[in-house]
């Protein structure tokens, strides 16, 4: 008797599961989407900041405050004792002096104009150290010249303390004389002493305070 011959059982092949539901995909793109959302918010927040008002050169007491010596920044100083974009008022001056690149601070700005202050733009003997800049404070002192009739005049003498140097000024008008220009701020007290150093036979030097 021939054996039973068994039907053989059909191959059955399981349905292919759609890409998009591949929970591994689904789970690789939401971790790169993390990543590259974590990445953006750390940079902006690196390149965040509060808009302050720094100082492009050097300023001198009494100076105006404007878009020629000031630009604003992005920077986290951590306090507030600095002038934001727009809080500074037209017209403002430098209460002190203000180095270059400094942000500007509060304290530093006065709206208006040190009355007891007088500008000045006077030769000095000499010339200035190149390390002195505007903004820093000197001492004037009148050499000893030669008066009129012949005889040696006293020894030096001070004539100023705490003069801020505004800037050296480019006069064409004063090459060849060996006596460059600085434009001073002068105490009003002391402006009578300076005037009459400059308009007698002795000649002025400026001394940079501080060792500078």
């Amino acid at each position: 008797m021939d054996p039973v011959k068994r039907r053989p059982r059909p191959l059955r092949i399981p349905a292919s599961t759609p890409v998009w539901r591949d929970p591994r995909l689904v789970g690789g793109l939401l971790l790169v989407a993390v990543s590259i959302g974590l990445c953006t918010w750390l940079v902006a927040d690196a390149r965040s900041g509060d808009a302050l008002y720094m100082t492009t050169r050097a300023v001198a007491q009494g100076s105006v405050l404007d878009s020629s010596n000031t630009v604003v920044v992005e920077a986290r100083p951590g306090s507030d004792a600095y002038v934001a974009e727009g809080a500074l008022p037209p017209g403002a001056v430098a209460a002190r002096s203000i180095g270059a690149g400094e942000l500007v601070a509060r304290s530093a700005v006065s709206e208006e104009a040190d009355a007891s202050m007088r500008r000045l733009v006077v030769s000095v003997a000499d010339g200035l150290p190149g390390s002195v800049e505007a903004g820093d404070l000197l001492e004037l002192w009148s050499l000893p010249g030669r008066a009129a009739g012949g005889a040696g005049t006293a020894g030096s003498e001070l004539v100023a303390a705490d003069v801020a140097l505004v800037a050296v000024v480019d006069d064409s008008s004063s090459v060849g004389r060996g006596q460059p220009r600085i434009e001073i701020l002068v105490d009003a007290g002391s402006i009578g002493r300076v005037l009459d150093a400059v308009s007698g036979a002795s000649a002025l030097a400026a001394v940079p305070v501080g060792g500078r």
